[in-house]
């Protein structure tokens, strides 16, 4: 029961991906990687995360196919879910290990509200690629199966997010408890392997994203006195809604652990979760935005859903008690996701509507507006807000309409060019002769300065 549940959970979240097709694309990171995609015709890829191309593949064949811009962004948004039904049923049905499938789904939603509308994070694809490992660890099936998915589920997880380096360390050493199997070296060569990967990735990237996480984990260590100032553990007081679920399944899986008698997985538990969740706030310490911050501690929620996986199927009272978190968890977060995307998303984009309407009556296509002076519903999410008026209008009135939200220190030169095209603060200068012409269309004019305080 708890296997088909996990798996409604699952188809629920694709439904939900269709809902909020535009809620999920049309804001910051992912509006920037589907805007890429569209635009080059080609998978994006940021910080040498190569694993993230995997579930482009399916919007990529609908763009050559000769999809509509609409239809893509629809596709863009499932092929998420799709990945992770897909290594649902690979854990399910191949690896025959139900306890890592509704790991996964556990995964996958512990914490998680604004940051189903950040899919395009390969925080959430790492977890899944992680869970596939683990499940590779404790199958019984045939060999060259086990290896095989065994391999590109390791390789697939350390080439998608930095994370994914203490989840598999964190597999194989529960392996290593579950099974007891303490004088076996292999299983500590592959952690000593992913700490030296670890330490070599940081080392030969610096300047990229990646490096500078590391950065700010150096710096709010040499401020631990200010630890219960940090905005990261702020935001995790705050939120008891949100992370009252793993505190509840840890406290659950610990009662189970202490009537087996299985000390040592209490030990093991109990550490990595605590040690990354301070790893994650470290990193963090400074804060970020909602849907950043949930993702950052997802995988400490992941080590508590694969702690948590071996009493599933153990024991029928304890069982009980697990459908019964289950069924309360899946649809108070269901709800929750719901409730973020009506409330906090589609009001933006009936402001994006609106900013729409009233530039086709002024025929005014390319704007710029002051980003500190904008409404709150503006600046939440501003900084891809160029790409995400531009594919909102066209997809919704077939026009090409963008605006760039500029800050106070920026200079705006460039706009006043016929053929310039703003895109991001981090890339902004570019042409209306680099967009795909398949999609946008621009008269070649000079920006136009807008007040968006009446776009609300």
């Amino acid at each position: 029961m708890a296997l088909w549940l996990s798996g409604a959970a699952l188809l629920a979240c694709f439904v939900l991906s269709l809902m909020f097709a535009q809620e999920r694309i049309l804001n910051t990171d992912s509006s920037a990687f589907f805007f890429n995609l569209v635009n080059s015709e080609w998978p994006s890829v940021a910080e040498q995360r190569y694993s993230a191309a995997i579930p482009q593949f399916l919007p990529y064949v609908f763009l050559k196919l000769g999809a509509s811009l609409k239809t893509i962004l629809y596709v863009f948004s499932a092929s998420y879910i799709v990945l992770y039904a897909l290594v649902f049923g690979l854990i399910q049905f191949v690896l025959v290990q139900a306890k890592a499938a509704i790991a996964l789904v556990l995964s996958l939603l512990l914490g998680v509200a604004h940051s189903f509308y950040h899919p395009v994070t390969e925080t959430h694809q790492a977890i899944a690629w992680s869970i596939l490992f683990y499940a590779c660890l404790g199958s019984n099936q045939t060999k060259i199966k086990v290896i095989l998915l065994g391999v590109l589920s390791f390789t697939f997880a350390i080439f998608s997010h930095p994370a994914a380096v203490f989840m598999l360390a964190f597999s194989l050493a529960w392996h290593i408890i579950e099974t007891r199997t303490f004088r076996k070296i292999i299983p500590y060569l592959g952690i000593l392997g992913l700490a030296i990967f670890s330490v070599l990735r940081s080392k030969l990237n610096e300047g990229n994203y990646d490096a500078a996480q590391y950065n700010n984990l150096y710096e709010a260590l040499s401020n631990y006195r200010l630890f219960f100032k940090w905005n990261s553990i702020s935001f995790l007081i705050q939120r008891p809604q949100l992370y009252i679920w793993p505190i509840l399944l840890t406290l659950l899986s610990i009662a189970y652990f202490w009537h087996q008698k299985s000390f040592l997985k209490i030990v093991g538990l109990i550490l990595a979760a605590i040690g990354f969740t301070a790893l994650a706030a470290a990193t963090f310490y400074h804060g970020d935005s909602q849907m950043m911050m949930e993702k950052a501690y997802m995988p400490t929620f992941t080590m508590i859903a694969i702690a948590s996986s071996s009493m599933f199927f153990r024991d029928k009272v304890i069982a009980k008690f697990v459908l019964l978190f289950l069924t309360v968890f899946y649809a108070f977060t269901l709800w929750q996701i719901n409730l973020v995307g009506y409330k906090e998303f589609r009001p933006r984009l009936l402001a994006i509507d609106k900013l729409v309407e009233k530039s086709i009556q002024l025929k005014q296509y390319k704007l710029v507006a002051k980003q500190e002076a904008a409404p709150a519903i503006w600046r939440g999410y501003w900084w891809a807000t160029a790409a995400d008026v531009l594919m909102r209008s066209t997809i919704e009135k077939g026009t090409s309409i963008t605006l760039y939200l500029y800050q106070e220190n920026e200079t705006l030169a460039y706009a006043q060019q016929p053929e310039a095209f703003l895109y991001t603060n981090w890339w902004r200068d570019r042409k209306v002769s680099e967009l795909n012409p398949r999609f946008f269309k621009f008269s070649i004019n000079p920006y136009d300065s807008i007040n968006l305080s009446t776009y609300e």
